[in-house]
């Protein structure tokens, strides 16, 4: 109840109304104190063992369309701005790619890719889960690489994020611009927005379970509306 109904606001002012997905990740995090505290004999009971939270459903995940990509590029391409091209670079890589910030930033050429039937792939380990993830190098993946010497270099996290938010602006993005929005646009836009299975998205993005894999596969509405036979529309006349 107190989860539920505390009174946060943001920097501005702004009311904070928790949803049932993120009350869940309060009690997942607070569960693991509690049951600590059962098991060291602190407490005589484990209130988990007669109370189950419900996960909730998530909101929905941002992504930038194709459209977007596309006036990315172009930025990239005009840009003479050596700082400012190193962060969209290593902002397109990661959107080609899927990886995370923190696997883009331990991302090794020489020691991550590997080469299957005339094609590269980065054959990798998440650093927050350990899963394995194998995605292909696009022709446009490559080009980010030649043109950075194989060396994808930022200075921080901190610094990328202040830089996103411009780039948003720029891409008249409704939402904010942020590193999890790059895995959210890999999954929809550069993958099941061209037609990859599902099960194919889940070992490239190196998810421990096809149901998060699943999140990303009510969203691609590219993809279907532009593989829809339009005689469908006919038909139930």
């Amino acid at each position: 109840m107190f989860i539920r109904e505390e009174e946060t606001y943001t920097s501005t002012g702004k009311f904070i109304e928790r949803s049932q997905a993120a009350i869940h990740n309060y009690q997942k995090r607070f569960k693991s104190y509690v049951s600590k505290a059962f098991r060291l004999g602190l407490i005589k009971e484990n209130p988990y063992n007669l109370f189950q939270d419900k996960r909730g459903e998530k909101g929905k995940r941002p992504h930038l369309t194709k459209d977007q990509i596309k006036r990315l590029i172009a930025i990239r391409e005009e840009s003479a701005d050596r700082v400012a091209n190193k962060y969209l670079d290593f902002f397109l890589f990661q959107i080609f790619t899927g990886m995370a910030y923190s696997d883009a930033k331990s991302f090794d050429y020489t020691q991550h890719i590997i080469t299957v039937d005339g094609h590269d792939y980065i054959d990798g380990h998440r650093m927050k889960t350990g899963e394995e993830f194998i995605t292909p190098i696009l022709p446009y993946t490559q080009k980010i690489l030649e043109r950075n010497d194989y060396k994808l270099h930022i200075t921080s996290n901190q610094k990328y994020n202040q830089f996103l938010k411009g780039v948003g602006l720029a891409l008249g993005c409704s939402f904010s611009l942020t590193t999890h929005v790059v895995r959210h646009t890999f999954a929809c836009t550069i993958s099941l927005g061209e037609g990859i299975p599902k099960e194919v998205l889940q070992v490239m993005m190196g998810h421990s379970s096809i149901r998060t894999t699943e999140l990303y596969a009510k969203l691609p509405m590219e993809f279907v509306t532009r593989n829809l036979d339009k005689k469908l529309f006919h038909i139930w006349v």
